[in-house]
């Protein structure tokens, strides 16, 4: 499971993200659309200086939680 946030000190509305969801089910233009979005929120634009890119992954449990012996 991934998610993507994306901040700057100069955003005028705040973060953005995209939800947590399986890696595969990601595409560019999930990431570009949001990229694109945020851009069009701050329409004074932002200084890619400032711009940062946080990738969060989750590894799902799987089995029913016994150790093996």
């Amino acid at each position: 499971m991934l998610g993507f946030t994306f901040c700057s000190n100069e955003f005028a509305r705040g973060r953005g993200y995209l939800k947590f969801r399986r890696a595969d089910s990601f595409n560019f233009d999930d990431i570009w659309g949001l990229i694109s979005g945020i851009y069009q929120s701050n329409s004074g634009g932002f200084n890619t200086e400032t711009f940062c890119l946080e990738v969060t992954t989750v590894s799902i449990p799987h089995g029913k939680g016994k150790a093996p012996r």
